[in-house]
């Protein structure tokens, strides 16, 4: 399993529990994030498949959702998917600062490794 809601903070942070509930609260509105992302980066490829011209504008938003995705993902101790999307993050950053078109392989390997990542949590 790639994220559980069962899991407990470690370290500094599990000496104060959160009240009873609060953490799996969070979880549940993590999960639907994910989701959230997964069709989000599924309408960002689309418009990057049809991104003939310039797709730079589309890299900057895979940059920071997968930045973002990348940051909370971690925070829930979700290694996998922080890992792929920190890949997608760097991917775009690296493609939109140059002069890379829209077939990027290394964008669409990350894209496709953190999209079939959040389809596996949705099914799980």
């Amino acid at each position: 399993m790639i994220f559980s809601l069962s899991r407990r903070p470690t370290g500094p942070a599990a000496a104060v529990p959160p009240p009873a509930g609060e953490f799996e609260s969070l979880g549940s509105i993590f999960l639907a994030r994910l989701q959230s992302e997964r069709v989000h980066l599924a309408t960002l490829s689309a418009a990057l498949a049809r991104a003939d011209d310039n797709p730079e504008a589309i890299f900057h938003e895979l940059h920071s959702r997968a930045r973002r995705l990348s940051g909370t993902a971690g925070i829930f101790e979700a290694a996998d998917i922080a890992a792929a999307a920190h890949a997608l993050e760097q991917a775009a950053a690296a493609a939109a600062h140059s002069p890379a078109d829209n077939a990027n392989p290394h964008v669409w390997g990350a894209m496709l490794v953190l999209m079939s990542l959040l389809q596996r949590v949705e099914a799980d």
